[in-house]
């Protein structure tokens, strides 16, 4: 048992019974809505299928920090589960998070400000493309990419954006090969689903690209906007009764950047003060209006970040 679990346990059969129950939900949504053609049941269901993968991401979260089950097999095996729907490799995915866990509110990601030097049309324009869908087109364009082409990890073309150089600095070389066979998982794994169930492969991605857009659109607002600090450079908003079922209290981000060895079950408790705390949805709509001037430095030299090998 790791210490800090004593006081603050993984609710493991609760977590068990959740993957399970919200997979499947999911799962069966996207089969269901993957058999039509274009209609307006079709889009409705597109849209439930993109709000189910919310807890799928909260789940796929509490994995990535190894408290989605004290096993830590258990644990990696459900990562990888949910890492299938949600079309990423769970080791990139992994090591991408715990990556953003020493990059926050650096320059690495920084989409929601500018410096006087940075032209605020394309900063803006850069963010909007993000929440429109292409901060998750991301992962299985990269899961492709390091099937295909790992080397792309040093290419300097793609490294020539910084925010895609934080990300990529956080993959660790040794386990390429690991990133790959994931890879290779996931394309058996939703070719066969096509295939077994003989469903439309166009209205299958529209329905994963409404997943892009519910996604992307909603995963940087816990950071929006925060003080530049690595650890505190996030909030806990409010997201009431029917948001908590879906969000698992990823909404109480600061309290999971403090603690991010906590399970979410108990994140409420860690919470420190009610002051100032913003509702979800405000939030939300908010980051749409673009990023803001900033003054502030990076909060951490940029170069330390690049000679980490790996924050796995």
């Amino acid at each position: 048992m790791k210490k800090g679990q004593n006081t603050f346990p993984i609710p493991n059969k609760l977590n068990v019974f959740l993957t399970l129950i919200y997979f499947c939900f999911s799962f069966f949504i996207l089969i269901l809505g993957s058999s039509m053609d274009f209609s307006l049941l079709f889009f409705i269901l597109a849209m439930i299928f993109g709000i189910s993968m919310i807890p799928i991401y909260s789940l796929l979260h509490e994995s990535d920090h190894n408290v989605l089950h004290s096993s830590i097999g258990i644990n990696n095996l459900l990562g990888r589960i949910l890492s299938l729907i949600f079309v990423a490799p769970y080791t990139f995915l992994k090591q991408c998070h715990l990556g953003h866990h020493q990059r926050n509110r650096t320059d690495f990601e920084m989409f929601d400000l500018y410096y006087d030097y940075q032209s605020k049309i394309r900063r803006r324009i850069m963010l909007w493309i993000l929440l429109l869908g292409v901060h998750w087109l991301l992962l299985p364009l990269s899961a492709i990419l390091l099937l295909f082409y790992p080397s792309f990890l040093s290419n300097r073309l793609f490294r020539s954006n910084v925010e895609a150089e934080g990300m990529l600095s956080s993959i660790n070389a040794s386990t390429i090969a690991i990133i790959r066979l994931e890879s290779i998982s996931l394309v058996l794994f939703h070719v066969g689903v096509i295939y077994a169930f003989h469903l439309n492969p166009m209205s299958y991605l529209v329905m994963y690209l409404f997943h892009a857009f519910v996604w992307s659109s909603q995963n940087y607002v816990n950071h929006a906007y925060s003080e530049r600090d690595i650890i505190n450079g996030a909030h806990n908003h409010k997201v009431g009764f029917l948001g908590n079922l879906l969000y698992l209290n990823f909404n109480l981000h600061l309290a999971h950047h403090q603690n991010p060895k906590i399970s979410w079950i108990h994140l409420p408790k860690l919470v420190k003060t009610q002051k100032g705390r913003k509702s979800f949805f405000r939030a939300y709509l908010e980051l749409w209006k673009g990023p803001i001037l900033t003054t502030e430095a990076s909060p951490i030299d940029m170069d330390a970040i690049k000679k980490r090998k790996s924050f796995n």
